[in-house]
């Protein structure tokens, strides 16, 4: 377990996840997008995806949460950069509302 999460931190301190990165706690996490089966060309379209991430915090976990996006528009559609951020504001929104105290140093 404390491998796993130390994987799931480094995803976001150094991976695919840095956009759910805070300076004042340790999250871990993973991002994913998926496409979307489309019963008109039926096959997995390229534009239609679900993109996500999914993570806890802080470092010894009290919180768990999923951020899901479907259809995301724009250019950066992927989980890393739609979810992430989100995940990152509600974490330390929590944090805030519970009073725990930031475990970065």
């Amino acid at each position: 377990v404390i491998w796993l999460r130390s994987i799931l931190i480094q995803v976001v301190e150094k991976g695919t996840g840095k956009n759910a990165k805070s300076d004042l706690f340790y999250i871990g996490g993973k991002t994913g997008t998926a496409q979307k089966y489309d019963r008109k060309i039926k096959t997995y379209s390229k534009e239609k995806l679900t993109t996500f991430f999914i993570g806890f915090f802080p470092k010894s976990p009290k919180f768990t949460a999923i951020i899901l996006v479907d259809e995301p528009k724009g250019k950066n559609i992927y989980g890393g950069k739609v979810a992430a951020p989100y995940f990152k504001e509600l974490a330390e929104r929590i944090a805030s509302i519970y009073g725990l105290k930031p475990d970065k140093k």
